[in-house]
């Protein structure tokens, strides 16, 4: 996309300065998912707002 919302900005000026950092964070990311995904199973929602 043409037009770079603040939150690839920031992500990607974390990736410059820190290059581990995107990568953790987005480890983070897939783990918060996971997690809201069993969450939601065990209620006996299968929607998942992220």
């Amino acid at each position: 996309s043409m037009k770079v919302s603040s939150t690839e900005r920031a992500s990607h000026e974390i990736s410059t300065s820190d290059p581990g950092a995107e990568g953790s964070y987005s480890c983070l990311y897939s783990i918060e998912i996971f997690r809201r995904a069993i969450q939601s199973r065990e209620s006996g929602t299968a929607s998942i707002s992220v």
